[in-house]
């Protein structure tokens, strides 16, 4: 019997062992070297705000966000990558670009493209919290027709985009994924030749986001 046990005995030593460099051999939810992507949705609150150098309007609407990233990591807690992002916004044409149309609102479509820089300050080999700045380009655009009406606007300009994201990963390289983050953007109607309403206006949004969404690691 004392045979058996010790056999017994050693056998689960060595597959705790074994178990347990397994783990330590896991990487860390984030390391160098490491490619994440990202796809979230989400809602945005922000200060809307137009004019030209006489005329102007702002007021806070909600709006939807639908952005695509991509990191990659530079050292075991330095990270850079890409953010290619949309936010729709639901607006009230004749009190934001001094245009009435017999549809009612309309839809004004905002684009991001942004170079990110990650700071990612807790990190396990589950999950990570990271500290993110971004800047990039930012456009706004709304257009449509109602029968024999139709309009026009586009404007560009820059964003800056400041937040925290917070990643789990339910399986080995898939995760959960959650973002807040404030932004500051502003457009303006300089070198565009087509719009067919609110020439000279500038657009400026300002507000938070929060997101929600999936993640993958490769590497």
């Amino acid at each position: 019997m004392k045979k058996k046990e010790s056999i017994f005995v050693l056998s689960w030593m060595l597959l705790a062992l074994f178990f347990n460099f397994s783990a330590s051999a896991q990487s860390d939810a984030f390391h160098k070297g490491a490619l994440l992507v990202s796809a979230t949705e989400g809602q945005t609150w922000a200060n809307y705000a137009t004019g030209n150098e006489t005329d102007g309007s702002h007021g806070f609407i909600n709006g939807v966000r639908d952005p695509l990233s991509l990191e990659y990591g530079l050292s075991k807690r330095w990270g850079i990558g890409l953010t290619s992002g949309a936010d729709l916004y639901m607006v009230d044409p004749s009190r934001f670009y001094a245009f009435n149309f017999p549809g009612g609102k309309v839809k004004a479509t905002t684009s991001e493209i942004t170079v990110d820089g990650h700071y990612h300050l807790f990190v396990t080999r589950k999950a990570d919290i990271s500290l993110l700045t971004s800047i990039g380009g930012f456009s706004v655009s709304t257009k449509g027709s109602l029968g024999d009406y139709s309009y026009k606007y586009s404007a560009g300009g820059n964003i800056i985009r400041i937040g925290s994201s917070a990643r789990y990963y339910f399986l080995k390289r898939l995760g959960a994924l959650a973002t807040f983050s404030t932004f500051a953007s502003q457009a303006s109607t300089k070198g565009v030749k087509d719009n067919t309403v609110a020439n000279n206006y500038t657009t400026s949004i300002c507000g938070f986001a929060l997101e929600f969404g999936l993640c993958f690691r490769f590497f």
